[in-house]
């Protein structure tokens, strides 16, 4: 029996478990018991199957087979707590084609971190009232119950809960009986809920939760119900959109939303029993565009999961990107929302992010048949997800829209309640649009990286060729084998006029002549539907340019943001100048459309946070930052009329807030003097609730202790929760050090739990605070880790605390600092940390000469650092709705 990267045995599979727990919140402790019935495959004498933590007592196997039934006795159990297994050694062989079933008996205490079954605790009206709830995915039902924890041991599930009488019990089915029930010594009343058995899944989308939950339609108004109502509106719309896209009901006869207090996952899928964050599904303004897209994006997200990942599920975790990537698709928010133009923001939050982390030597395929499973939750990554979403939206793109939905469609049905892996996507696909697909995909799942194409001409033939791109921009041979096969998307503007596009041409070996003619305007990768960059040179360049520049140009949104997004990355790799890339913005300053200037400030940002310790470099840029976002806050204003173009909110709370953190005078005025009177009047209101996260972040840049302090007591009491996070990462943005502390003691003393996760990220976006948190990170490590370590909230604040930092000498702190811990779980986070900092210390060495030279040419003299009495310091902020 082989456990090849530490899967168990198929030699015994589960069919159905029979789940009793009883839960005491008053002692913080679950005791339960299991029955399994069991598939013997191949005869054995030994019962392998997962438990972590758990006490376990009684054991018991009894086997059925055509003749007999009979007990079989337990000669050895062996406990393997690293690997998180228990083998039972059976006195007997279990013949093949037996069933068994396998009864334990558990108990544990409740978890405190988000692994496992797990309590929190809410204030209601001035009470405490505790509850609990599971979080499973991806191994952690190992902890609550005795299994076979792998996506493809697919069984049934009968799940009873005992609890507090007064408790509302929930789980992924409904209700099938509830009553009364006697606990022997306790003055507590009790109840038993059982509920009905589930249809074949995997252990990680099993859900339970016992507490004082609200229901939108009961008399209690709970503080955040009325909240939640957008989140059940959207589920309520996208739930029958997903059924007619894939031609696949929804099976269960239930779908709930459970919101959770201090859930750091975000969200979980869980089948029939969604949970997650309030910040991800409550909304206390319609207003809230940011806040509003949030909501919508997360609940659309895992009720797509309902098909892509409980209906049909990936056979192991080395393709989560099945799973992942599929439900990232902006095709159905879109459906939901097309005033949103999500294909074009999917550009800016998904194709960028995965590139970002695809140019990096650490990163993996998104098909990682190597990986660790104690590395487990590195895969739900940028690269599982982005770039998982993205390869899907190109070979979508490639083969039609309509198509590539048949063939999921066709994917989903022939593998209904089963599990999956590429091959069976691929296939489906073929099926439908009449040719192989593996060919296309498999060096974009199977390898790591993705091409630059760089295009010229040569005797007037255009020449195309690819190389694999990288952010360092260096390559040993051995880094650039890959030849992908790469669908070129050619967008051209024949003679006789309109836009012509080419989805057919796919470049498939290195090099490749075009049959274009070099005189006549085209582009790669129309409306920016590629896993790839394209470096364009010469003539072809000039052309290009132009076709930006045009008055209504005939280039999409989508075509435009991704030219300055490649024009950036090509920059950062030393593929070109940054001088080129900034002349290049210059072409854009007739731009109207907010995506395109969310490119623009994200490119900008990228540079400030890259020179965020070279004062001059800081100085010019925020002048040439003022000379392109100021022009549009003077025309746009700060008031948000109901009814707008969401296009226009988006634009105007982009240029604010460039404007603002680049050091304008009158922008940051205006937001000091909003923040004041909603600290006179409580009226929240006076702030526009796209910009209340800038206000307050201003307003501590610029503030006296007094600002401090009411952000401080914001933070711990409001009970709205995007005032809350706003005003958490805004206590990280004084200048003065003294605030830095008193956050830092938040950070180790406050019972915020895992949202301290965001003060830390307010204390990485300020330049003055910056390296404050890599050292206070490093000095309180073991304390920190021993809060978090495991949850999901730990991976990110490993990044946030040095991934900005940008001098070789951090490097090398960093590096040997990660030396001297247990990071184990966490290798290709650090290693991620570490390829970041070295890169970005890499392109101040290369360019900062030419950079600065740039900027001094075009900057006015006078320039201005900020208001009167300011610290002059200069802040990032990107604009980017998320």
């Amino acid at each position: 029996m082989s456990f090849a990267n530490g899967r168990l045995p198929t030699i015994v599979k589960p069919i159905a478990y029979d789940i009793e727990i009883l839960a005491d919140l008053s002692e913080f402790t679950f005791r339960g018991s299991v029955r399994i019935r069991l598939a013997i495959r191949q005869t054995t004498s030994k019962i392998t199957f997962h438990s972590s933590d758990l006490h376990l007592e009684s054991p018991r196997v009894i086997v059925t087979t055509d003749k007999a039934a009979y007990e079989v006795a337990i000669n050895n159990i062996v406990h393997d707590k690293k690997k998180e297994l228990v083998n039972l050694h059976l006195s007997t062989e279990v013949p093949s084609g037996a069933t068994a079933e396998l009864s334990v008996d558990f108990h544990r205490a409740l978890a405190q971190g988000q692994a496992g079954f797990t309590w929190s605790k809410l204030d209601l009206e001035g009470k405490p009232q505790f509850y609990a709830f599971t979080q499973l995915a991806p191994i952690q039902a190992r902890r609550v119950f005795p299994c076979w924890d792998e996506p493809a041991m697919k069984a049934r599930f009968s799940i009873a809960l005992i609890t507090d009488a007064n408790n509302v019990n929930l789980s992924n089915m409904p209700v099938l009986s509830e009553e009364p029930y006697v606990v022997q010594g306790s003055g507590v009343s009790w109840k038993r809920t059982q509920f009905e058995t589930t249809p074949p899944m995997s252990t990680y989308i099993v859900a339970f939760a016992t507490g004082p939950f609200a229901y939108l339609e009961t008399s209690y108004k709970s503080p955040l119900s009325g909240t939640a109502q957008y989140s059940l509106d959207v589920a309520e719309a996208v739930l029958p959109i997903y059924e007619r896209a894939f031609d696949v009901e929804y099976p269960l006869p239930k779908f709930d939303t459970l919101i959770v207090n201090g859930f750091d996952a975000g969200a979980v899928e869980n089948w029939g029993l969604i949970m997650g964050s309030p910040v991800s599904f409550l909304l206390d303004d319609l207003n809230n565009l940011a806040g509003k897209r949030l909501v919508a994006k997360t609940q659309t997200h895992e009720t797509g999961h309902m098909w892509f990942g409980n209906i049909t599920t990936t056979a192991w975790w080395d393709t989560v990107y099945l799973n992942e990537g599929q439900v990232i698709l902006p095709l159905l928010l879109t459906l939901i929302h097309p005033e949103w133009d999500e294909d074009q923001m999917f550009i800016l939050e998904r194709l960028q992010g995965g590139m970002a982390s695809d140019a990096l030597l650490s990163a993996h395929p998104i098909e990682w048949k190597d990986f660790n499973i104690d590395n487990v939750m590195e895969i739900f990554d940028s690269l599982s997800y982005s770039k998982g979403a993205s390869v899907l939206r190109m070979l979508s793109t490639h083969v039609g829209e309509d198509k590539f939905l048949q063939g999921v469609s066709k994917y989903l049905q022939d593998h209904r309640y089963g599990s999956t892996v590429s091959k069976d996507l691929w296939d489906s696909l073929a099926a439908i649009v009449g040719h192989d697909i593996s060919a296309l995909m498999d060096s974009w799942v199977t390898r790591v990286g993705f091409p630059v194409i760089n295009v010229s001409e040569k005797d007037g033939v255009v020449q195309v060729r690819q190389d694999r791109f990288m952010e360092s921009g260096r390559q040993t041979p051995g880094q650039n084998e890959t030849i992908w096969h790469v669908p070129l998307s050619i967008l051209s503007l024949p003679k006789e006029g309109g836009v012509r596009v080419d989805h057919n041409t796919v470049l498939t070996e290195r090099e490749m002549t075009l049959s274009l003619d070099p005189a006549i305007p085209f582009k790669l990768n129309a409306n920016t539907t590629g896993f790839y960059r394209v470096l364009y040179s010469g003539k072809i360049a000039e052309n290009v340019a132009k076709l930006v520049a045009q008055k209504g140009s005939p280039l999409s949104v989508a075509d435009r943001i991704g030219l300055v997004l490649d024009a950036l990355a090509l920059a950062k790799a030393g593929f070109s100048n940054v001088s080129d890339a900034l002349s290049f913005l210059d072409h854009f300053r007739r731009e109207e459309n907010a995506l395109v200037w969310s490119s623009i400030a994200g490119g900008l940002n990228a540079i400030a946070n890259t020179w965020w310790e070279h004062e001059r470099i800081q100085d010019y840029l925020g002048s040439f930052q003022r000379e392109l976002f100021s022009p549009l806050v003077e025309r746009l204003g700060f008031e948000y009329p109901q009814n707008e173009p969401d296009n226009t909110k988006i634009l105007r709370t982009c240029a604010i807030a460039q404007a603002a953190l680049s050091g304008d005078k009158n922008v940051i005025e205006e937001l000091k003097q909003r923040f004041a009177n909603f600290i006179k009047t409580g009226d929240e209101s006076v702030i526009p609730s796209d910009l209340r996260a800038l206000s307050f972040r201003i307003a501590n840049q610029y503030g006296t202790q007094e600002d401090y302090l009411f952000l401080k007591e914001t933070a711990l009491a409001s009970k709205i929760e995007s005032i809350r996070i706003a005003a958490l990462i805004a206590l990280g943005a004084s200048p003065d050090m003294s605030f830095a502390e008193e956050t830092w003691d938040m950070i180790m003393s406050s019972g915020l739990g895992t949202d301290i996760i965001y003060l830390c990220v307010g204390l990485r976006d300020n330049y003055k605070t910056r390296r404050f948190l890599a050292n206070k990170f490093r000095e309180n490590y073991d304390a920190l880790a021993a809060k978090l370590y495991g949850n999901y909230s730990w991976q990110p604040l490993i990044s946030y605390s040095h991934e900005q930092l940008s001098t070789k000498e951090d490097y090398q702190t960093a590096k040997e600092f990660f030396k001297t811990k247990d990071m184990s779980m966490y290798t290709m986070t650090v290693e991620q940390i570490l390829e970041s900092i070295i890169s970005r210390a890499d392109w101040i060495e290369r360019s900062t000469s030419e950079l600065l030279s740039w900027l001094e040419k075009r900057t006015p003299p006078e320039i201005s650092s900020g208001p009167s009495g300011s610290d002059g310091q200069k802040r990032s902020w990107g604009c980017l709705v998320a």
